[in-house]
């Protein structure tokens, strides 16, 4: 069911910030702060207050939202399908504002999936006009995301631009934090992991390679039972897998799916006297079959 996205069309309250620049989190104006939105129900914020998960209320006929600097991205990567941001074709969904003929809806359909269960995840967009004052911030719910199991948004949100004319922006949240996604444009989901990386690998004197982002394999079709699989592979100096090879499996299409896998996934490289080096590793991956 289509549902109406409570927005703030900007004046002075908002600031958008960037999102090439650096993550950002989702704020809400409280008096005279501004409280990080944790999680949202339908088109409802819900802040923590004293410990406690609240609504927050309403300034005049909306939420005072605002994008802020956050400290980092959720390690997970959720892809974004069939991402589509278009302006109903019926009648009635243009006005005139100040002489000019605008739109006043958006359709917002997107296709959202996880690698693994994630919860009170939350969209945000901007929709930025060729003036500032037709600027727009859309939210609303996702919710809680299951391993390998599409969830599908699609709501109608009013805008007051001519949306031909606008650029956007597109956020997904995870608990408050910003998450990476696969709608990002080209090369930024892998820069941003690779400045993840530099930051947690700076001033560390020595370590072994740690998991960052290294969703569980798919369970092969056509297979039953608990199945295992042995893979060797060369973690690098900036996290990355290279030279992949399958040492031994229960079934040859577990081996395929632990590959797959492996070759997909990201580290914290080992550390060594002050500097990142590649190391090789052999790691078993245990396949169960999923829940009926």
């Amino acid at each position: 069911m289509k549902q109406s996205s409570r927005i703030l069309f900007l004046a002075a309250l908002i600031a958008f910030i960037s999102h090439a620049s650096a993550q950002v989190g989702l704020f809400i104006k409280q008096g005279d702060k501004f409280s990080p939105v944790i999680a949202m129900t339908g088109t409802r914020p819900q802040i923590m207050v004293d410990g406690n998960v609240v609504i927050p209320q309403l300034a005049g006929t909306n939420y005072a939202y605002a994008l802020g600097k956050a400290k980092a991205y959720a390690p997970v990567v959720l892809t974004v399908n069939r991402l589509s941001l278009v302006v109903p074709s019926h009648s009635g969904n243009q006005t005139m504002i100040g002489g000019e003929s605008v739109d006043t809806e958006l359709n917002i359909i997107a296709i959202i999936e996880s690698p693994r269960p994630v919860q009170d995840v939350f969209l945000a967009i901007e929709v930025k006009g060729d003036q500032s004052k037709y600027n727009t911030l859309i939210t609303h719910e996702v919710g809680s995301l299951k391993s390998g199991v599409p969830v599908t948004v699609n709501f109608t949100a009013p805008i007051a631009t001519a949306f031909a004319s606008c650029t956007t922006v597109f956020h997904l949240f995870a608990g408050g934090n910003e998450v990476l996604h696969t709608a990002m444009p080209s090369g930024q989901v892998e820069r941003e992991i690779d400045q993840i990386v530099q930051n947690q690998t700076n001033g560390v004197l020595n370590a072994a390679p740690a998991p960052l982002i290294c969703p569980a394999p798919a369970y092969p079709a056509g297979q039953t039972g608990t199945g295992k699989a042995t893979v060797a592979f060369t973690i690098t100096a900036t996290g990355t897998v290279t030279n992949a090879i399958l040492q031994d499996a229960t079934t040859p299409e577990f081996g395929d799916a632990a590959l797959k896998a492996v070759s997909q996934w990201r580290f914290l490289p080992r550390v060594k006297d002050g500097q990142p080096v590649a190391t090789r590793v052999a790691l078993p991956l245990i396949f169960k079959p999923p829940a009926p």
